[in-house]
């Protein structure tokens, strides 16, 4: 049994204007962010890149819990 490919044609002749974008762009659909930019969903991280000096702020008072919280509460001397 062989298979053929099945290919989607109509009995209309296509219009000398209709857009073909197989080799160049149509033109007026040159979109870069696509239709769904409001659909995204902003998250804590996009907040620490556009802030980093809050995110290192952060990074060393972690650092410095830990080390406490590793020194068992004593004063570090």
């Amino acid at each position: 049994m062989q298979l053929k490919p099945i290919n989607q044609r109509t009995d209309e002749a296509k219009s000398a204007d209709a857009p073909d974008n197989v080799f160049t762009a149509v033109t007026d659909y040159d979109k870069i962010e696509g239709d769904f930019k409001n659909l995204t969903v902003p998250s804590f991280l996009d907040w620490w890149d556009m802030n980093p000096k809050f995110k290192w702020g952060a990074v060393v008072l972690g650092v410095l819990s830990v080390a406490v919280f590793l020194a068992g509460g004593r004063r570090i001397s």
